[in-house]
């Protein structure tokens, strides 16, 4: 038999490993295999086939080639070792549903908050002056100063300042309330529960 791949393939499709090669007295060649379940078969070369894969085929299953060894009195006992694997999954399971339903209300507050305003004070100040021509407005202080002339029949003709308007401007605080409507949102929840074994539904808002 030609030299060929390192593994072997029964008739139902299942892939074994090969271990060794071994020529035994009288030029019996035999592989020995080691099966998927991990039992090791020692198998006569003639019973494999070199196929176009470049894998060994096997006619008959490996169970049934296990047979044929221990009848034949060269089957190995095998023992094989096993070990459990841990393997986590994850499922999504709805469990309910949240509803949120928004609410506008509506309520008045009292505002108390200083306003300002002004007010004018005139004040009338009689000066009767003489005067060599006309008086330019002006400020003392806060107070805008008016000057009103008039002419005066005398020799000769003069202009004589007869008052001044004193005007005060002042600033007063008071207070000052007025009603403001302000609005806010509250928020309802209802939690529709689905029904499960050993479970009541959950009350609204709740959770």
């Amino acid at each position: 038999m030609q030299e060929g791949s390192s593994l072997v393939v029964d008739s139902r499709g299942a892939v074994a490993r090969v271990i060794e090669r071994q020529a035994e007295t009288g030029g019996v060649e035999r592989f020995l295999i080691e099966a998927p379940d991990g039992r090791r078969i020692l198998v006569p070369a003639d019973m494999l086939t070199l196929g176009e894969d470049g894998r060994y085929h096997a006619a008959l299953e490996f169970s049934a080639l296990v047979e044929q060894s221990a009848e034949s009195g060269t089957a190995r006992e095998t023992i094989p070792v096993v070990q459990e694997e841990l393997r986590v999954t994850r499922e999504r399971r709805d469990v309910g549903r949240v509803r949120i339903r928004k609410t506008i209300r509506e309520h008045t507050e009292t505002v108390d908050e200083p306003i300002l305003r002004e007010e004018v004070e005139i004040e009338r100040v009689v000066v009767n002056r003489p005067v060599e021509g006309p008086v330019e407005s002006h400020y003392e202080g806060d107070t805008l100063v008016i000057p009103i002339v008039e002419e005066v029949l005398e020799v000769r003709k003069r202009l004589v300042l007869r008052e001044e308007l004193r005007v005060t401007k002042h600033r007063i605080r008071e207070p000052h309330q007025e009603d403001v409507t302000l609005r806010s949102e509250e928020v309802d929840i209802e939690r529709d529960t689905l029904d499960s074994p050993g479970k009541g539904p959950s009350p609204e808002g709740q959770y």
